[in-house]
């Protein structure tokens, strides 16, 4: 009798563990079929790589692309990926076809913090006609004046620091400038990151912005899993507590407005407009009008003090070029920069451009596929995810001729048609690409000519550019020290 159930039991088993062999293996061989090399997996656990701690997603893409081409397709366990580095596929997915891929697989599932960038359909397409008159030229115009204040105050703290430091790091620098810069433009609050480091909101963003890195081998395996497992973004969110006191902060900002009846032509009172026309569609809750908010604080944070970071970076490497762009900036009346003498820097924008090109904040974005897709002889099936690879596209010299130089001339207006479409990626591409694009080069453009005009810069011995092991997302590297010496 005891064999009789022992052995049920191990005939159960036997099933259990047969039936998902075959649930996790179920996917496999739909990618061999469509047209395109596809890195093999290994019985049920996928294509990997398994030590993601030991590696990065450029260095990952990188090797991939070298061995199997711009288009390849690999398994994060049972869930299939196409991986593209071809720009003019990425024009057809992102443009052309872009019914065919819509929306992102990477999102947040509680609609509470639903942004514009984790939405599709016609949610998104609601929050997008809602959001897009924040960034028109006229908005922008008016927003030049409020960085003022952001930009005073990193040239207040870098006049005192450097009489007792001159070496301080790029990402200390630029991520408060860019927090004071979103604080005053878009909320009218003046957050002073220089000099409280304590203020809550600062403290939720970086918090918010932890670098997401892999460090061991168990976290590879359950990162692999998180990725490969059909439905498990249903049933799990990447909501930190950040993010959530981020959100919080949004609101109390907004009820404040509110309470005062005060008017200030920001992107706060856009949001309470929001909240009254939005609201009423049905499509758009009142916690997802908090949500566009804080995304800008989100998006606005890293993205563009690493665009400034770059630039530092390939300026201190690149004598010649800093030379130029500093006689541009000398040409123009530093007191009073302003939209027009800012549209007067071309050197200024082309050398952020490039420093963007190869030094992109988004290493790879991703788009998923709702309906199947064909194009000269590739097949992408509904329910494939897809990645775009944004840095391997940038560093490909069948795109950019001698791709690891820093040459800003790439970008000036008299070499613009030779830039293939789509090669360019650092703001994504199509309907979804980054709608805050404007905002942020303005930004930086203002910010980086502020700072060459009051100091010179000069690498240090930290100045080296190592990317960070278990990032698969961003291409995050070791921040840079840089010496600042005041002009007279």
């Amino acid at each position: 009798m005891w064999f009789t159930i022992l052995l049920s039991i191990v005939a159960l088993l036997l099933v259990l563990v047969l039936g998902m062999v075959l649930y996790l293996r179920k996917n496999y061989g739909i990618l061999e079929k469509c047209g395109y090399p596809v890195v093999k997996p290994m019985f049920v656990f996928g294509s990997g790589p398994f030590n993601m701690h030991k590696t990065n997603c450029i260095e990952i893409d990188t090797s991939r692309q070298e061995r199997y081409g711009n288009i390849f397709g690999a398994y994060a366990v049972t869930q299939p990926w196409v991986y593209i580095s071809d720009p003019e596929m990425i024009k057809q997915i992102c443009i052309k076809d872009f019914d065919h891929f819509p929306g992102h697989q990477l999102v947040f599932q509680d609609k509470k913090f639903k942004s514009l960038d984790s939405t599709e359909g016609p949610e998104w397409k609601e929050l997008r006609k809602a959001m897009s008159p924040v960034f028109t030229s006229g908005k922008l115009k008016g927003m030049i004046s409020l960085m003022d204040g952001a930009l005073d105050n990193m040239i207040t703290y870098l006049n005192k620091e450097v009489k007792v430091n001159p070496e301080i790091y790029a990402k200390f620098l630029f991520s408060r400038l860019a927090l004071d810069i979103i604080g005053l433009t878009a909320f009218s609050v003046n957050l002073n990151c220089f000099e409280n480091e304590k203020n809550p909101i600062f403290l939720a963003n970086q918090e918010a912005n932890a670098e997401f890195r892999i460090k061991s081998f168990s976290e590879s395996v359950m990162f692999n899993a998180i990725m490969g497992f059909s439905g498990i973004f249903g049933e799990m969110d990447f909501v930190n507590s950040g993010i959530i006191k981020l959100w919080d902060h949004v609101r109390r900002i907004q009820n404040e407005r509110t309470a005062s009846g005060q008017k200030h032509g920001d992107f706060v009172d856009r949001l309470l407009e929001m909240k009254t026309s939005l609201v009423k569609s049905g499509l758009i809750s009142e916690d997802q009008v908090t949500a566009q908010g804080m995304i800008f604080f989100l998006a606005g944070y890293d993205t563009t003090s690493r665009g400034m970071g770059a630039l530092l970076y390939f300026l201190s490497k690149n004598p010649e070029e800093y030379d130029i762009l500093q006689d541009e900036i000398d040409s123009v009346d530093g007191d009073n920069f302003n939209h027009d003498t800012i549209a007067d820097l071309p050197y200024l924008e082309a050398s952020l451009k490039e420093a963007m090109r190869l030094l992109p904040a988004i290493s790879r974005n991703d788009r998923k596929c709702v309906k199947d897709w064909e194009y000269k002889g590739f097949t992408i099936k509904k329910g494939t995810c897809v990645g775009l690879l944004n840095y391997v596209v940038h560093h490909n010299p069948d795109y950019w001729p001698e791709p690891e130089l820093f040459k800003p001339e790439r970008f000036l207006k008299e070499n613009s048609g030779n830039i293939i479409p789509c090669s360019y990626l650092p703001f994504g591409a199509g309907p979804r690409a980054c709608i805050g694009e404007r905002f942020a080069m303005v930004e930086m453009k203002i910010a980086i000519a502020k700072l060459l005009q009051n100091f010179k810069i000069e690498a240090t011995s930290e100045n080296k550019l190592k990317f960070c092991k278990g990032d698969m997302f961003g291409g995050t590297h070791d921040d840079m020290k840089y010496k600042f010496i005041p002009r007279k």
